[in-house]
């Protein structure tokens, strides 16, 4: 696997940069705005389970249009061209992941009007809607074994499903257009704030035909955003290998959002009976990037030891259930439990010296 893991990046890479060079030295010139602003760009670049194939998307500015579009392509690791693949015109595909058997591509489209969860059969390129929300998935996660999978977006934090009708945004009071603020936290970066709507998870379970069921909240008793905003992504959530469990990132939404970089990773069983665990409540700076082993006793994650400190250096940090310490770091992060680490589907580690 590490090979084929190898290759596809060196596949993707080169795929990366003929699109980006021009066809022939005698073309050569100075890079311009234009070229700058029209250059295509490739993202989530996804490995099949055989290792044979990568699923990428492509996006592609129409200048005249002042707009962008966003397709998908199936390349394969061995070399070859590429190929377009559930590409509906006007619409924008992307964010592929694929089945665990390689039957499927699941990703996000807007040809129903909002972006919501679709996928296409590999087999004779047909394709369904798996997802009818009341607002955008904004990303998606599969379970290891296919059979659950958990959605994020921004919704209202009194919400009990996958939206509602109101968006619960405290800072549009309306009417017009103006924002209206109580707290200190106005705008990150390039982005409002908007108290009371935050990106949140729920999981779900994933039929064989595609139907989904359930819908339960990961964000219990925790208010923030998950995955982190301005720049957060699925890099922040991870199922636990038994799929009965997520590790997720989030950061506060309090009174000391605006100062502090205190991003913590959780944990949270998909049936929703148990609360939440702050996993590394005893570091006060970022916890983040968490992936869990294949055993499911060792949780790896990048973490920064200075709190407030947005560019800190990071560290590779290992967790260990039911151990008395974390690996590579001077602070230890809170210990799983027995009961936490049953909940969430999790062997419990034996002790390590």
């Amino acid at each position: 696997m590490r090979n084929a893991i190898t290759l596809s990046l060196a596949a993707f890479a080169a795929l990366t940069i003929a699109c980006a060079l021009p066809l022939s030295p005698a073309a050569a010139r100075p890079m311009t705005e234009t070229d700058l602003a029209t250059f295509k760009r490739l993202g989530s670049p996804t490995l099949s389970p055989d290792g044979k194939m990568i699923a990428y998307q492509l996006r592609e500015t129409d200048l005249a249009a002042n707009k962008g579009r966003l397709d998908l392509y199936l390349v394969p690791v061995s070399g070859g061209e590429p190929v377009q693949i559930a590409s509906k015109p006007d619409k924008n595909e992307h964010s592929p992941a694929f089945s665990p058997d390689g039957q499927y591509l699941y990703y996000l489209s807007n040809e129903s009007g909002s972006d919501q969860l679709w996928r296409v059969a590999l087999s004779d390129n047909s394709t369904a809607q798996l997802s009818d929300f009341k607002t955008d998935v904004a990303g998606f996660k599969l379970s290891r074994d296919g059979k659950r999978i958990v959605f994020w977006g921004d919704i209202a934090k009194d919400c009990p499903a996958f939206g509602c009708d109101k968006d619960g945004d405290r800072s549009k009071p309306g009417p017009g257009t103006g924002r209206e603020y109580d707290e200190q936290f106005v705008r990150h970066w390039d982005a409002w704030e908007t108290p009371g709507n935050y990106s949140r998870l729920f999981a779900f379970d994933l039929s064989v035909d595609g139907k989904l069921s359930g819908g339960i909240a990961m964000d219990r008793g925790v208010t923030g955003d998950t995955p982190t905003k301005p720049f957060g992504g699925g890099e922040e959530v991870e199922w636990t290998p038994s799929g009965n469990g997520i590790i997720f990132a989030a950061r506060k939404a309090d009174r000391d959002e605006p100062r502090s970089t205190n991003i913590d990773l959780y944990g949270a069983d998909v049936a929703g009976k148990d609360d939440v665990l702050n996993i590394t409540a005893a570091n006060l700076a970022t916890d983040t990037l968490p992936v869990a082993s294949p055993d499911g006793k060792y949780l790896a994650y990048a973490a920064m030891a200075r709190p407030g400190y947005e560019s800190d250096r990071w560290c590779f940090t290992c967790w260990i259930w039911k151990m008395k310490r974390s690996q590579n770091r001077s602070r230890s992060p809170k210990i799983g439990t027995a009961a936490l680490a049953a909940s969430l589907g999790l062997p419990i580690a034996k002790a390590c010296s």
